[in-house]
């Protein structure tokens, strides 16, 4: 009877990974017959055939540009909240990031990044736009502010997403924070003001703070959604934008858990070291995208920072 458990748990779990494998497969496949069908077709214009070495030179000249426009997105947040409530001044400083692209045909880089941020009382401003905090009243803080959105897709020369551009875009949001001692819960709502999509994007997160020696430590966790408009522009593919093997794609309204981990290092003088590690997992809708081939999405980064 053991024995027999034992194997039908050992097919379950081969038949679950068969499934995940069949499923690159299968989009992979789909991205390579558009190319060998474009280049075989007796109608295709010799201008119009890939050239595989200019693939293999446009991926390595956009994988950094995907990369840095992720990393923008997810990191540059949440290494300036390990900072804490920073005091008046400036703070300078620059992060090593990398991330486990979820783009079709991408891999992971490692980049550099600035951070540079000043502060002076209610005003904010930084490589993460400009807010301006107009409630401070007990454990509640309440900030209006500009914030950039950086797409993955922002560089799309590679063949494999050949046709898909996405610009910078900024958002207009109100951000809310509410302490309990060394717990916090955050509530932004962000609406798209520069007419690229016109998205909408809910961010709710709950973290404690702690302290391992030297080392304060933020432990996070939440969710964001995105209305159609947004999470079409992130993840999906307009009717303009469809080929062979690329069909048209709209994930809908979607929610994206989330778990991080944020850590500060005083050094020696102004100067501290930054770390951050964080996990998105993308839902199905997101998933089952012809764009996408991972369903979770890793992101680090380590820094150093200096304030005055």
């Amino acid at each position: 009877a053991r024995i027999a458990f034992a194997s039908k748990g050992c097919i379950a779990r081969n038949a679950r990974w068969m499934q995940w494998c069949n499923k690159r497969r299968v989009k992979r496949s789909r991205a390579w017959k558009s190319l060998w069908t474009l280049r075989l077709s007796p109608n295709a214009s010799s201008a119009a055939l890939p050239k595989w070495s200019t693939i293999a030179r446009a991926w390595a000249t956009n994988r950094s540009d995907l990369l840095f426009a992720l990393i923008f997105f997810l990191i540059v947040p949440a290494t300036l909240a390990a900072q804490g409530r920073a005091p008046d001044g400036w703070n300078i400083g620059v992060i090593i990031a990398t991330d486990s692209n979820p783009y079709i045909g991408q891999s992971a880089d490692v980049v550099p990044i600035p951070l540079i941020s000043y502060r002076s009382g209610p005003l904010s401003i930084g490589t993460n736009g400009v807010g301006y905090r107009f409630i401070q009243t007990g454990p509640w803080d309440v900030t209006v502010a500009a914030r950039p959105r950086f797409s993955g897709l922002i560089s799309t020369d590679g063949a494999l997403l050949d046709g898909i551009d996405r610009q910078v875009t900024g958002d207009l949001a109100l951000e809310a924070r509410y302490d309990i001692g060394v717990y916090y819960a955050s509530f932004d709502l962000r609406q798209e003001f520069t007419g690229e999509h016109n998205g909408q994007e809910l961010r709710f997160g709950v973290g404690t703070r702690t302290r391992v020696g030297r080392v304060g430590l933020d432990l996070g966790a939440g969710a964001f959604w995105q209305n159609d408009d947004l999470s079409r522009y992130i993840w999906g593919v307009s009717p303009a934008e469809t080929a062979i093997g690329r069909p048209a794609y709209a994930p809908g309204d979607v929610i994206v858990p989330y778990v991080s981990l944020r850590a500060r290092l005083p050094l020696s003088g102004n100067w501290s070291l930054l770390g951050t590690v964080r996990v998105d997992f993308l839902n199905s809708d997101i998933s089952d995208s012809p764009i996408i081939e991972d369903d979770q999405l890793f992101s680090g980064a380590l820094g150093i920072s200096y304030s005055f």
